[in-house]
């Protein structure tokens, strides 16, 4: 279970990042990685853009493959904007869903399946990715830690799911 305190009840403003760049709803997912590093570059500074870039190779790692525009937001506290807390976090590729981030990684290239490496690669445009690499570990660590206490024999597909989870490390 991941909780997230209620970032939206601030003294500041909240804004969806596809909104904030002008996208509505239904384009959540035609928004490229690519165009919302571009663009947010307007909006964060460097070290909320590596934040953004954590975000991102996070979610990759767990699986998540819906992880647009839509699903990150940022809070705007005078004339700075800084990200909200990550929410909306799931693991799609459980349920079958094999997407990557949900949203392709370039704007001239519409394909929503990449690598780690092709991500790190591109992230490293932005942001100095070496501050990446302790992600995985760490999640590493906390998958093999939970996989360790749980009690997967008491849950329906259990054994399934403790399976997914080992051959993901």
């Amino acid at each position: 279970i991941f909780i997230s305190k209620r970032f939206d009840k601030t003294d500041g403003d909240y804004f969806e990042i596809s909104a904030l760049l002008g996208y509505v709803s239904e384009d959540k997912y035609k928004l490229s990685l690519e165009e919302i590093f571009e663009k947010m570059q307007d909006y964060l500074d460097k070290k909320e853009l590596e934040k953004l870039a954590k975000y991102y190779y996070f979610n990759f790692l767990i699986g998540n493959g819906d992880s647009h525009a839509k699903n990150f937001s940022v809070i705007k506290q005078g004339n700075n904007y800084k990200l909200a807390p990550l929410y909306d976090v799931v693991n799609t590729h459980i349920y079958g869903f094999n997407y990557s981030l949900g949203i392709p990684l370039c704007k001239d290239n519409k394909k929503d399946i990449f690598r780690e490496q092709e991500l790190l690669s591109f992230l490293g445009d932005y942001v100095d990715i070496r501050n990446l690499s302790y992600i995985r570990e760490l999640l590493k660590e906390k998958i093999s830690n939970y996989i360790s206490k749980t009690p997967f024999e008491k849950f329906e597909n259990g054994e399934v799911v403790k399976n997914k989870l080992v051959e993901s490390l």
